[in-house]
């Protein structure tokens, strides 16, 4: 019954999203409901591409996502993405439902979900990516992301264990995730001419996680994105795999440390 489930919710909300389309709108988020309302285990169900990479954090989830699909259709993959930016779970069931053909089965070579870093526990678990980008985690709407702790324990406990996590050196929260996974970190040096806020009043990490000694900042981008040292126990960043070390004429070098 499950599959039959599948089956229906996949030509019932690919030709809801025909006639969106009709329409002249983009149909990134009612095709999802509509699959999800047949099917509540779509996301589970529906076959995943050989290549998924889920992209999350407080800033530039839209911006990576767009740049990986960029770079991956330049390899001559058939890729799908929810670009616009639908990027809870009507939208990546969405981005799903694209990625298979009318008889449900996959018609790519790699899916890029945007994740929404609340919406993670609903979506990590059900697509499994083979690789997880987390760009940072800072604080957000008190309302709706509360503080980075709250947001990090969402996306720790929901990170699948074969996910080789890419997170961002400088940020001393979402480089703590999943400790026990694989890792491949990236950072953004002190660049020429760059003026770092070491004096800044907005930081979310000012003490050590491990001991709770105020951390020395040797410099920070901003908030609490850059080189800090906890002077009691030795806790600092990781270290960059791969990090910008130049910036000209809107052209970046990137140094690969071993």
């Amino acid at each position: 019954m499950s599959k039959l489930r599948y089956h229906i919710a996949v030509m019932a909300a690919k030709f809801s999203k025909v006639i969106i389309r009709l329409s002249g709108r983009n149909g990134t988020h009612t095709p999802g409901v509509v699959a999800r309302k047949i099917c509540p285990d779509f996301m589970a169900q529906a076959p995943k591409a050989p290549l998924c990479i889920c992209v999350t954090g407080t800033n530039g989830k839209t911006t990576v996502s767009n740049m990986l699909t960029d770079m991956l259709e330049k390899e001559g993959k058939k890729v799908v993405s929810n670009r616009t930016g639908s990027n809870i779970v009507p939208g990546c069931v969405t981005n799903l439902l694209n990625s298979v053909n009318w008889l449900g089965r996959c018609r790519v070579d790699a899916t890029v979900f945007e994740v929404d870093e609340r919406a993670s526990r609903l979506i990590l678990p059900y697509v499994k990516p083979d690789y997880l980008v987390c760009t940072n985690l800072q604080r957000d709407s008190m309302k709706r992301n509360a503080h980075v702790e709250f947001i990090f324990d969402f996306l720790n406990r929901n990170i699948p264990e074969k996910t080789v996590v890419i997170s961002n050196a400088d940020d001393l929260v979402s480089s703590q995730l999943v400790p026990k996974n694989k890792h491949v970190y990236f950072g953004v040096a002190l660049l020429d001419g760059e003026v770092p806020t070491n004096d800044s009043l907005v930081s979310d990490i000012v003490n050590c996680p491990n001991c709770g000694t105020r951390l020395q900042f040797s410099f920070r981008h901003y908030n609490h994105i850059g080189q800090a040292t906890c002077p009691n126990c030795g806790f600092c960043n990781a270290k960059a795999d791969f990090q910008v070390t130049k910036v000209e004429n809107c052209t970046a070098t990137i140094q690969h440390h071993d």
